[in-house]
């Protein structure tokens, strides 16, 4: 099955590779299960619920790559740490016993870890493309996939920042050819409220990810002069207003509204 939302292949001449996840029936009730490990060992599942829902989402992964990449996981799944690194370690090595190979082992049996906190994901956002692209990118990180849009950079930082993986997501983004668009893009046609959405999700990801593109004081700029709409009223904040945009962090979201509140005194 081909993987949905958020991840579109970087263009390439004579056309354009499909990215394909597969999928795995999983369970009595044949869950789907993402397999972002088709060569290799995968040994542990990712269970994770989507914001707001009880919809679960069981992501098949390398413990190995998770543990290489992001200190966070490397605690997490430390048997002498934490709960989840005991019951992880316990469990595999007895299914190893069981049927002496990794590969031999079904999905369905394999370890699981349940993430209850993947950052400050909006709950109307959809947090398993988000997830499914971010996964992807650890497991492979040199294939060059481009990210589409804004939203899907914005979603990938807040999750790289919650597990720690900021300079991993980083390092892939910069060795894509299409950095410059993405981080260098500049609204077409009048202000508006879709314009200053982006805007923000740009800021947010470049402030997450620790990249500053060439034009931030411009994007910046853009907020200064033309005003946020959430400074003038609520509507900005209606159907997502648990955005991390809405609210950019390192004091920059004040710093914008006090620079804004200046201009309009000078």
């Amino acid at each position: 099955m081909a993987m949905s939302g958020l991840l579109k292949p970087a263009a390439r001449e004579g056309g354009e590779d499909e990215v394909i996840v597969p999928i795995v029936a999983c369970g009595k009730g044949n869950t789907p299960m993402r397999d972002f490990v088709t060569e290799g060992d995968r040994d542990l599942v990712l269970e994770i619920l989507e914001p707001g829902t009880h919809l679960e989402h069981l992501y098949l992964v390398s413990s190995a790559i998770l543990r290489k990449v992001s200190p966070y996981f490397r605690v997490l799944l430390d048997p002498e740490k934490f709960h989840e690194g005991i019951s992880f370690d316990v469990k595999l090595n007895s299914l190893l016993k069981e049927h002496g190979d990794l590969r031999a082992i079904a999905p369905a049996d394999l370890p699981r870890i349940r993430l209850t906190d993947c950052g400050p994901i909006p709950k109307k956002s959809k947090l398993m493309d988000a997830m499914t692209l971010f996964l992807w990118i650890l497991h492979n990180p040199d294939r060059p996939y481009r990210i589409p849009g804004m939203h899907g950079l914005a979603l990938v930082a807040i999750i790289a920042d919650r597990f720690d993986t900021v300079g991993v997501i980083a390092g892939y983004i910069i060795r894509m050819h299409w950095r410059e668009e993405l981080f260098n893009w500049n609204p077409c046609g009048d202000w508006g409220m879709k314009h200053e959405v982006e805007t923000r999700q740009l800021l947010l990801a470049a402030l997450l990810l620790k990249i500053e593109p060439r034009k931030f004081r411009g994007h910046t700029a853009n907020l200064i002069t033309k005003g946020s709409e959430k400074w003038k009223t609520d509507k900005a904040r209606k159907g997502n207003a648990d955005a991390l945009w809405w609210n950019l962090p390192c004091n920059l979201e004040g710093g914008l509204h006090v620079e804004t509140t200046s201009d309009l005194y000078r």
